[in-house]
């Protein structure tokens, strides 16, 4: 058994008479180190060259305007997973419970004050299964401002292996894409994990394609 929290007893199984396989229901954090370093490796890297990841992206038409600025990077991840039950020849049931942090730091170089909303999504492929939204002020001559977001993916495996099953359901957190917004709808700055995702949240048509029917915390 790894290491792990036991939240249930034994799974015994009995047919004729006999005690045929066992299992156990365990909670395990960081189950897997090797594929915990992999997604903090993957969230926190730095853009290799050509790569469309910016620290800072907003159209330069608006820098004159309020000249506000967005710093985002990842501040780790973490995996949780529970195992339901495992029996001695290999089948199991599994839940796995993965949080992406970021680190959102903003301010202006500007002389107004500027009201505007904080918009965060946490992405799977090309839709958002997390988003967050928040009011924030952006004040000329003071530091800069710090916020956070983090992101939960939840996701099953079940596999039957004496019957040949295995069915995989859930989220997995594959990006992200961070944008502030003016009172007046205009994007005042934004960055992302991926250059499309930039591009996107400059594009109200596309940034609620990638929204959908996601709700907002």
């Amino acid at each position: 058994m790894k290491p792990g929290i036991v939240i249930a007893g034994l799974l015994l199984c009995c047919c004729s008479g006999r005690w045929i396989g066992c299992g156990y229901a365990q909670t395990s954090l960081d189950h897997d180190p090797k594929e915990r370093a992999a997604d903090e490796a993957f969230f926190n890297r730095a853009p290799a060259a050509g790569e469309a990841i910016a620290p800072i992206s907003r159209p330069a038409s608006l820098a004159a305007k309020d000249s506000v600025w967005l710093d985002v990077h990842g501040t780790g991840v973490a995996k949780r997973t529970t195992h339901l039950w495992e029996a001695s020849w290999g089948s199991y049931q599994r839940t796995y419970d993965r949080k992406v942090g970021l680190a959102i730091e903003y301010g202006t170089v500007g002389k107004t004050i500027v009201k505007a909303r904080l918009e965060a999504l946490f992405l799977m492929k090309d839709r958002a299964i997390e988003a967050h939204r928040r009011s924030i002020t952006v004040s000329p001559g003071s530091l800069p401002r710090k916020d956070g977001a983090v992101g939960t993916a939840h996701a099953e495996d079940d596999n039957y292996l004496a019957l040949g099953l295995r069915y995989q359901t859930g989220e997995k957190i594959s990006g992200w894409a961070v944008r502030i917004v003016g009172e007046d709808g205009t994007v005042l700055a934004a960055t992302a994990s991926d250059g499309a995702f930039v591009d996107a949240a400059h594009d109200e048509g596309k940034w609620q394609a990638l929204c959908g029917n996601v709700t907002w915390n």
